[in-house]
C-alpha cells in the first residue's frame, strides 16, 4: 500500500484522542499499570512492548493449541493457568504502550498503529485460545466466539473513522472482557475443564427431567450465548455515538454506512462459507469426534489455521482501517484483505451445490492462506517503512 505525500503528511500531523470511561479501569486496572510502568527501563520503545505483550499471548496460544489442536481436549491444569497469566500480561503490556511512549515522550501515529494492528490480530488469538479452555469443539460454537469478539473491534474503529475518538465504555472489551476471560481460564484450571461439558440442570443439582420444556445447553453453549448480549450492546453503542456525532456535524452519513455494509460481508463470508463447508452442521460440536464424521471440510479437519486465515484477514482490514483514519484517506468498500473470504465463500457454495460435498476445499485453503499472511506481511513492511522514512523515526529504538 503506498501513501501519498498529502496522506503521510495528514498522519504525521495526528493527535490521538480518546476515553476509557471502564468502572475496572479507574479503580482496580489503572493503578496497577502506574506501578507496573516502573519495571519497563525509560531506553525500552513503546512499539517492543507492545511485541512484548503480543508475543506472549501467542506463545500461551501455541502451548494450547499443542495440548488441544480439535478445541476438545482436557489440558493440564498448569495450562489453563498459563494462558490466564498470558492473557493478563497482554493487557497489561497494551496499556504501557501508550504510557512508555508519553513517558519518553516518543508518541507517534506509527505506535498508534501497530498497538491497534496488533490488537486486531490478537482478536484471533484469543478466540482460539477460549475455545480450547471451553471445550467449544471446531464447530459453530468456536466460529461464535470468534465473531463476537471481531465485531466489537470493528464497530469500534468504525467510530474512531468517522467521529476521531476512540470511546471505550463503562463496560468494554480490553478492560472488563479480558479480566473476565482470565478469571475463566483460571476457574477452569481449578474447577476442571469436564464443566464445560456439563448440562445446565446437573451444575444446578436439579434432575434431569426438570423443566423438560427448556433444551439441555452445556456450560459453554450458555456463556458464549450471554457474552452475545455485552458484544451486541458495545456494537449498538459505538454505532449510535458515531452517527449521533455525524448528524452533529451535519455530515453525510452514507460513508458511514458504506463501511457498516463492508463489515457485513465479511460476517457474512465468513458464515456463508463454514455453514457450505460444513454442510450446514449446528450439532453441539463439544463432542465432535473428528474421524467419526464423513464431512471433509477445513473448518473441521484444520480449524486453527481455516481461522487464523481469517483473522489475518481481519487484522490486515482493521488495519487499513486504523491508516485511513490517521491518513484521512477513503476506507473501500470493498478491501483488498476481503477478497481471499469472500473467495472461499463463492468457492464453498458452488462445491456444495454442484457436488454436494466440498470437493478439495484443502487445497484452496493451502493457495488462500498464504495469500493472506504474505499481503498482509506486504502491507505491514510498506506501510511501516514509508512511515519511518517520512518522520525520521525508527520502529523499534527512541531517538
Amino acid at each position: 500500500m503506498y501513501l501519498s505525500n498529502k496522506a503521510l503528511k495528514t498522519l504525521s500531523e495526528h493527535k490521538y484522542a480518546g476515553s476509557d470511561a471502564s468502572i475496572l479501569y479507574h479503580f482496580v486496572l489503572r493503578h496497577w499499570h502506574n506501578l507496573a510502568i516502573r519495571a519497563i527501563p525509560l531506553w525500552l520503545a513503546p512499539n517492543v512492548v507492545t511485541l512484548i505483550g503480543t508475543a506472549i499471548l501467542i506463545s500461551g496460544f501455541l502451548c494450547v493449541a499443542y495440548y488441544s489442536p480439535f478445541m476438545t481436549s482436557f489440558m493440564p491444569p498448569w495450562v489453563y493457568y498459563l494462558s490466564g497469566l498470558c492473557l493478563f500480561i497482554y493487557q497489561t503490556m497494551d496499556n504501557l504502550d501508550g504510557k512508555q511512549a508519553r513517558r519518553t515522550n516518543s508518541s507517534s501515529s506509527l505506535g498508534e498503529l501497530m498497538d491497534h494492528g496488533c490488537d486486531a490480530l490478537i482478536v484471533t488469538v484469543q478466540a482460539l485460545i477460549t475455545a480450547a479452555i471451553a471445550n467449544t469443539g471446531p464447530g459453530y460454537l468456536s466460529i461464535c466466539i470468534l465473531l463476537l469478539l471481531m465485531s466489537p473491534f470493528w464497530f469500534a474503529t468504525w467510530e474512531t473513522y468517522h467521529t476521531g475518538i476512540l470511546n471505550l465504555s463503562v463496560i468494554n472489551g480490553p478492560e472488563e472482557g479480558i479480566i473476565f476471560l482470565v478469571i475463566v481460564f483460571i476457574l477452569t484450571g481449578f474447577y476442571g475443564p469436564s464443566m464445560w461439558n456439563q448440562e445446565w440442570r446437573l451444575l444446578l443439582g436439579m434432575k434431569e427431567d426438570t423443566l423438560s420444556f427448556i433444551p439441555d445447553f452445556h456450560l459453554n453453549t450458555i456463556v458464549i450465548y450471554a457474552i452475545m448480549i455485552p458484544s451486541i450492546f458495545t456494537c449498538f453503542l459505538s454505532f449510535y455515538n458515531g452517527i449521533c456525532e455525524i448528524i452533529k456535524k451535519k455530515k453525510s452519513i452514507f460513508p458511514a454506512l458504506q463501511h457498516l455494509i463492508t463489515y457485513f460481508m465479511l460476517m457474512a463470508a465468513i458464515i456463508t462459507w463454514y455453514l457450505c463447508s460444513t454442510h450446514f452442521s449446528l450439532t453441539h460440536t463439544a463432542i465432535y469426534v473428528k474421524s467419526a464424521s464423513n464431512i471433509d471440510s477445513v473448518w473441521f479437519y484444520y480449524p486453527r489455521i481455516t481461522q487464523l486465515t481469517v483473522g489475518v484477514a481481519f487484522g490486515d482490514m482493521v488495519s487499513r482501517f486504523i491508516l485511513a483514519h490517521l491518513c484521512g484517506e477513503a476506507y473501500p468498500l470493498l478491501p483488498r484483505p476481503l477478497l481471499p473470504i469472500i473467495s472461499m465463500a463463492i468457492y464453498s457454495i458452488l462445491s456444495y451445490s454442484l457436488f454436494g460435498y466440498v470437493y478439495a476445499e484443502k487445497v484452496m485453503l493451502a493457495v488462500i492462506t498464504p495469500v493472506v499472511f504474505i499481503g498482509y506481511g506486504e502491507f505491514v513492511f510498506r506501510t511501516v517503512n514509508q512511515i519511518c522514512n517520512y518522520l525520521n523515526i525508527r520502529v523499534f529504538t527512541i531517538p
